[in-house]
């Protein structure tokens, strides 16, 4: 059984906490990227945040608990405007497509 270790908290020791911190951090850097070679044209930031929240620990005073959270956000993606038509008799929208669409 191996022996539990302490260290400090800093930017360096945050992957220390938890491998699915790292994970997680890693495939949204990785999601951003991605969107950015895609949308090249689009020169809106990409964000990947990680938050770390700490309040008092229940059991000691001394202590506190952290919660960590990975997120991300990239640009909204804007779609042509469509024109939709009611139908009179069933309430419902409608709208013209092609059958090459199918």
């Amino acid at each position: 059984m191996s022996q539990k270790q302490f260290t400090d908290l800093t930017l360096k020791s945050l992957h220390l906490l938890s491998d699915t911190l790292s994970d997680d951090f890693a495939e949204k850097m990785q999601a951003a990227v991605r969107d950015v070679r895609q949308r090249v044209g689009l020169s809106a930031n990409r964000t990947v945040t990680i938050k770390l929240s700490v309040k008092p620990h229940p059991e000691d005073a001394d202590d506190v608990s952290l919660q960590c959270e990975v997120t991300s956000a990239t640009p909204s993606r804007k779609h042509e405007s469509m024109r939709l038509i009611r139908n009179n008799k069933t309430n419902q929208l409608r709208f013209e497509f092609s059958e090459d669409q199918l």
